[in-house]
């Protein structure tokens, strides 16, 4: 499956880079709900797709290492390690580089770059590029991870759910992501050990994760260890 995800990767760059110049001009919360639409559309063309399997959804029988010592689930865990790892040593040597320089400028003072010829919306669809090829990276590990994937597995609901914890990390924060994403699944994890019905362990893992957001939120409205104040 190495060239299915290379095909991937080149079908996401050129998708990123046709929303990028669609939606480059776009701001804050307008840039947002627009992001989410976008997500909403692919979504409906996938669910009306037969070469996506449609409704019906595809089964996925995969292993990394062809070996039956590791577990599938032990592989799973073992890549997505290895992955995660390696995506926070990639963002933390972006940002420390020349170009990283330039997409944090794009951030809070795009106007000095065009003073100096450089232009901030071809960073904005660089920057959206890359979070996009990552972004799949993560899908095709939860797609092996799961072994079955179909439209309901990226709804709106789970995009708002990694911009959540991306508010409770704090913006502008690798650290914070890391932290925040550790929070919101090892507060499921937590819940399981309390002996509660099936039917209200989902429930609670929502309210619990709601009180959460909102005590960062009211006491540090930039995050854990955010840079970027929400207005």
């Amino acid at each position: 499956h190495f060239f299915g995800n290379i095909i991937g990767i080149c079908i996401t760059i050129i998708v990123a880079f046709f929303i990028g110049l669609i939606t480059v001009r776009l701001k804050e919360h307008y840039l947002l709900i627009s992001s989410l639409g976008v997500c909403e559309i692919i979504r409906s063309i996938i669910n009306n797709s037969k070469f996506t399997g449609g409704a019906e959804g595809l089964l996925i029988n995969s292993k990394i290492f062809d070996t039956d010592f590791l577990s599938l689930n032990f592989q799973a865990l073992l890549i997505t390690i290895t992955f995660s790892v390696l995506g926070v040593i990639f963002f933390n040597q972006l940002i420390k580089s020349s170009r990283g320089i330039l997409y944090t400028a794009t951030r809070d003072n795009p106007l000095l770059l065009t003073v100096y010829g450089v232009s901030p919306n071809r960073l904005k669809v660089e920057a959206l590029i890359i979070s996009s090829v990552w972004a799949f990276i993560a899908g095709s590990l939860f797609a092996f991870y799961s072994r079955y994937i179909d439209p309901t597995s990226f709804t709106i609901m789970d995009s708002l759910f990694v911009l959540i914890v991306v508010m409770i990390g704090g913006l502008g924060s690798i650290r914070g992501s890391v932290i925040a994403g550790i929070i919101a699944v090892g507060i499921p994890g937590l819940i399981r050990f309390i002996n509660l019905p099936v039917n209200i362990i989902s429930t609670t893992h929502q309210i619990l994760f709601a009180v959460v957001l909102i005590i960062i939120i009211k006491n540090k409205p930039s995050g854990i260890m955010g840079k970027i104040v929400l207005k």
